[in-house]
C-alpha cells in the first residue's frame, strides 16, 4: 500500500499527518482509505491540488472522502478571507 513515507515527507508534513507518531506506529492498521486521505492531504499541503484529488477520488468510504474535501475547501475558504 502506498504512503505519505513513500513521497519523502519532510518534518513538519509528518508532525501534521502522523500526529508526532514513529513511522512504525502510524502504519499499524493504516486502512487503504486512510492512507489516500493522507496522501491526499500531503499534496494539498505541497500546492498540488490535482495529486490532491487523484488520491482523494480513490477513497471508497464516501463519509471520509466529503470530510477531506469539505475540510480542504473550508481551509482554502478561511485562507483567502485572511488576506
Amino acid at each position: 500500500m502506498e504512503t505519505i513515507f513513500d513521497h519523502n515527507p519532510k518534518a513538519d508534513e509528518l508532525r501534521y499527518l502522523t500526529g508526532g507518531f514513529s513511522q512504525e506506529r502510524y502504519l499499524e492498521g493504516l486502512t487503504e482509505d486512510d492512507a489516500l486521505a493522507a496522501l491526499s492531504m500531503l499534496f494539498a499541503m505541497r500546492d498540488d491540488p490535482e495529486r490532491a484529488d487523484a488520491y482523494s477520488s480513490r477513497i471508497q468510504d464516501d463519509e471520509l472522502r466529503f470530510d477531506l474535501r469539505y475540510n480542504d475547501v473550508i481551509s482554502s475558504s478561511n485562507a483567502s478571507n485572511a488576506v
